[in-house]
């Protein structure tokens, strides 16, 4: 089910590009559902929205559409998102997709490697919700051009101690 929410107006300087794809995971249709409205809700705001109920699924879309950010719902279970999350950060062609986890409680331990954002379900506004989306591709597109930029100074590193080694 491919849902999509558009709405009018301007993007933010923060957006990576007009429109940020969000994929929703988790095993309860009405909460996502309200998280769709919530992501609705913002006016100024472009999203292209997809759903997902299962695991499979999940890592099918993940792979297929490339999202700007992935929200999962911690109530499918510990193992089936330390699985999921694993997987994600696992493979090259979904490692630099952020991840926030949308919690129920602060009281029950969840998995935190991996991911880059906590939401809490009872108090999440479209406000928050945005924000937290914005902040968790931000910090997966820096982490990604700091990575690049250490592997660049390292090969110049390489190449400079090489010449040395070749001068003496």
């Amino acid at each position: 089910m491919n849902n999509a929410a558009k709405n009018e107006g301007k993007d933010t300087p923060g957006q990576l590009s007009g429109t940020l794809r969000v994929l929703l995971v988790g095993n309860n249709p009405m909460f996502l559902g309200k998280l769709y409205q919530k992501l609705k809700a913002l006016k100024n705001h472009t999203f292209i929205i997809d759903f997902s109920f299962d695991f499979k699924e999940s890592l099918m879309k993940a792979f297929r559409l490339r999202p700007s950010v992935i929200l999962v719902d911690d109530a499918v279970g510990k193992g089936v998102v330390r699985g999921f999350i694993d997987r994600i950060n696992s493979d090259r062609r979904t490692r630099d997709i952020p991840i926030t986890l949308l919690k129920t409680s602060n009281y029950r331990q969840v998995v935190t490697s991996g991911v880059q954002d906590f939401l809490l379900k009872e108090n999440l506004s479209p406000e928050r919700l945005y924000h937290s989306i914005m902040n968790a591709v931000k910090f997966k597109r820096t982490a990604r051009l700091l990575k690049i930029a250490r592997r660049k100074k390292e090969r110049q590193i390489s190449r400079w101690v090489k010449s040395i080694k070749e001068m003496l």
